[in-house]
């Protein structure tokens, strides 16, 4: 019954973890859109003229912006990856008697063996 109620804990913890990760890929995404937009405005915008130079700065900024955004999505969804596979590995620990597992018990989760 403990295993069983074990396993339960740690399968939510993976589905959490799972969740984040999907999210993170999601905003990725959508920053890559907004990139793609933006790099397609640029090279359409005149090269010559103040106003132009300003746009073409202003535009540079915020692609580099979204540039470290994607990056911060990216190294996301991978933390949230090996979180998934350590939590997967201290879940198998815990439910082979494993003597590891009573001293960490499920990180993140408050659930002490």
């Amino acid at each position: 019954e403990m295993v069983a109620e074990m396993m339960r804990v740690c399968d939510q913890s993976v589905k959490d973890l799972t969740v984040i990760k999907d999210d993170q890929i999601r905003q990725a995404g959508l920053v890559m859109e907004q990139l793609k937009t933006l790099a397609a405005e640029l090279k359409i915008l005149p090269r010559r003229g103040e106003e132009s130079k300003h746009k073409r700065a202003e535009l540079s900024i915020t692609i580099e912006r979204l540039q470290y955004e994607r990056t911060s999505y990216h190294h996301n969804a991978e933390f949230a990856d090996e979180g998934i596979e350590e939590e997967r590995a201290l879940c198998e620990e815990m439910t082979t008697d494993h003597p590891r597992a009573y001293a960490w018990g499920s990180r993140g989760l408050g659930l002490a063996v």
